[in-house]
């Protein structure tokens, strides 16, 4: 069993699409309603807080796989590193982290973020693998959107469901 935090945000949501009729998953939120409608929908649903390390190890009981995508908070890697102990206190054999592009680098803030986490779940024993993509497309659109609207062109293609989406954003040039 796969046990994936951070349910309700867009990435995981996807990794539970991706997961559904593949193999069997619980999904981890952080609200009693997120969770009570997903179990209405069917779904392994349970409740976490980072910030009360036994509700994750309840969680992570019977999974063998973790998804690791911590919440964007202050202390995030305290609670990253409260995730981890769970995990291991649990039984959980391997930790996929959702990491950032250069965390081994430690060379910009968000590396810095993520690489203690990384490296304690190197040194906990535990099979793992990070993920390390450079940015999210909801990124382009979340701290972007201002200048796309003021000044952009912008198209987005959809080939088929479960294919890449891609977006063209055409800035004009400086002069």
């Amino acid at each position: 069993m796969i046990c994936i935090t951070g349910a309700g945000g867009t990435l995981s949501r996807e990794v539970m699409r991706q997961l559904a009729q593949k193999a069997p998953f619980r999904a981890a939120y952080f609200s009693n309603n997120a969770a009570e409608t997903a179990r209405a929908r069917g779904i392994d649903a349970v409740v976490i807080d980072y910030n009360q390390p036994e509700t994750l190890r309840t969680a992570f009981q019977g999974c063998d796989t973790l998804f690791l995508l911590g919440p964007n908070a202050l202390n995030q890697i305290e609670l990253e590193l409260n995730a981890v102990e769970a995990a291991k206190a649990a039984g959980v054999r391997r930790i996929v982290k959702q990491s950032v592009l250069g965390a081994a680098e430690e060379s910009h803030s968000l590396a810095n973020i993520h690489r203690p986490v990384e490296k304690a779940i190197e040194e906990s024993g535990l099979a793992w693998t990070f993920l390390r993509p450079n940015s999210f497309m909801q990124n382009v659109v979340t701290f972007m959107a201002p200048t796309i609207r003021a000044e952009a062109r912008s198209t987005a293609r959809v080939a088929r469901p479960g294919s890449v989406t891609w977006m063209c954003v055409t800035l004009p040039r400086s002069r």
